[in-house]
């Protein structure tokens, strides 16, 4: 069983990488593909509370323009693994500046389920940038990788991206007409944050985020334009990559799970000894 534990664990930085390429190649061959619309988004982002256009549009289409190549070339560099190092934590930013632009125009929106999502997207990236960051030494000629000290603090970034998306979804669905479903999504959270029964919690997580995005797709449907996958609905696949890498990792030692292994393990230590 630990063996089986420990070779999962080099899964995660798979299941991280693809959750997010998934986002960022939608993301970015939306706004290629369709400019007019991402043009016409990025223009209200940048209009004064007088209605005044800050960006002009040539301004506003280049911007689009360069956003979707950039989107582009990092769901290219996740998804074949390539400069981890440096794409991990670019892909943090981007996520962070767009829900921080969107929310510095329309205000904190908790009816929007996909933007609550950015939460654990942003978790997914530092948890991956730092289960990648490999420190290289020169120790006469020779060079060395250090032991990866940061790695312990993947899963925790993991648990609390993906509880504060369900806190925040959660007591928009108890607030309204979900209450039960709302439910179900604060008691995840509380588990996340706490970090109890995690390799049996994360498995239920993907469950009931895959049983959104069907519901979402029936709602709306997959397609825009009968082209693309819908960008929004890729947000679920990034956050059940996020699940799948708790899965892989467990809850951590910052974590109740890792308090009562700890203790079991020095009860098996003191009865064989």
């Amino acid at each position: 069983m630990n063996d089986f534990a420990e070779k999962l664990k080099s899964w995660a930085p798979v299941f991280l990488r693809l959750g997010l390429a998934a986002v960022f190649l939608v993301f970015g061959l939306q706004k290629l593909s369709f400019p007019s619309q991402g043009t016409a988004e990025i223009q209200q982002i940048f209009t004064s509370v007088a209605g005044e256009q800050l960006l002009s549009l040539g301004a506003a289409s280049a911007m689009n323009y360069y956003m979707g190549l950039f989107e582009l070339m990092l769901g290219i560099s996740l998804a074949a693994g390539w400069a981890i190092r440096w794409a991990a934590p670019l892909s943090g930013l981007m996520v962070l500046g767009i829900f921080a632009s969107i929310t510095l125009k329309y205000g904190f929106n908790t009816e929007d389920e996909t933007l609550l999502l950015d939460a654990g997207l942003i978790g997914a990236a530092l948890a991956l940038w730092v289960l990648t960051y490999n420190k290289q030494q020169t120790t006469d000629n020779l060079q060395q990788t250090t032991e990866n000290k940061f790695a312990a603090w993947a899963p925790m970034m993991i648990r609390v991206g993906l509880a504060l998306s369900l806190l925040l979804s959660g007591y928009q669905k108890v607030a309204g007409d979900g209450f039960l479903i709302g439910c179900v999504e604060l008691v995840f959270a509380v588990f996340l944050l706490g970090g109890f029964l995690i390799r049996f919690v994360a498995p239920l997580f993907v469950l009931l985020t895959i049983w959104n995005l069907f519901a979402a797709i029936a709602e709306r449907g997959l397609f825009v334009q009968g082209i693309l996958p819908d960008p929004t609905l890729t947000r679920d696949i990034g956050v059940i990559g996020a699940a799948l890498a708790l899965w892989a990792l467990g809850a951590g030692r910052f974590s109740i799970d890792g308090i009562m292994n700890k203790e079991s393990r020095i009860m098996n230590q003191i009865s064989h000894s």
